[in-house]
């Protein structure tokens, strides 16, 4: 599994009323402007997330995500909620305000163990999409003696899959764990891969 790192980001919480992506989803409070490659209104979303790698001991790893869908690809950034959590709090530079819309799902718990697997969705992409993202912003690890690790690095605000395209069919990801360094101050790593393409 190779390591992903996770982009420093922050949120725009960003709601319109009258507009929905699927089920619990929200959308935002400023003007809409067309976009250059429009998704046809309805179109499924699913994104298949799997396990990944986990350390000898680990059972499992609860992750808490929401799926963000943007109007333009650029603002996969700005557009992502929750971001600057753990070690990437406060932003070091102002971030860009979203050029157009932004959409993103309520966030959800899954505890997958080691060979787990959990459908999301589907969501429904607004019309106005161009690029989505698959945001991780909490992650938990269980061993097998029922104890928790918490203090997951990189679990704040972790891009798990981010595309800068209309978005169609199912997509794959995993998540797991790295050990951490013997000098470093935390116990794991988080990290995420792409599994398949979307279908």
């Amino acid at each position: 599994m190779r390591r992903s790192v996770p982009a420093l980001l922050a949120v725009a919480t960003l709601l319109l009323a009258g507009c929905t992506v699927g089920p619990g989803v929200s959308s935002p409070d400023q003007s809409p402007t067309p976009s250059p490659t429009p998704t046809p209104e309805g179109t499924p979303v699913e994104y298949d997330l799997r396990t990944g790698t986990l350390p000898d001991g680990v059972e499992s790893v609860t992750v808490t995500l929401r799926v963000v869908f943007v109007e333009h690809p650029d603002d996969l950034g700005p557009c992502y909620p929750e971001a600057f959590t753990g070690p990437y709090q406060p932003s070091l530079t102002p971030l860009p305000t979203p050029r157009g819309e932004c959409h993103r799902t309520e966030s959800t718990t899954v505890e997958l163990s080691a060979d787990g697997a959990r459908t999301l969705g589907p969501f429904t992409a607004p019309a106005s999409t161009d690029g989505h993202a698959v945001v991780v912003t909490d992650a938990t690890a269980t061993r097998a003696d029922g104890s928790t690790v918490s203090d997951i690095y990189g679990a704040g605000g972790h891009e798990a899959l981010a595309e800068p395209e209309t978005p169609a069919g199912t997509y794959g990801v995993a998540v797991g764990l790295d050990p951490a360094d013997d000098e470093a101050d935390y116990e794991f790593f988080f990290v995420s891969e792409r599994t398949a393409e979307a279908g």
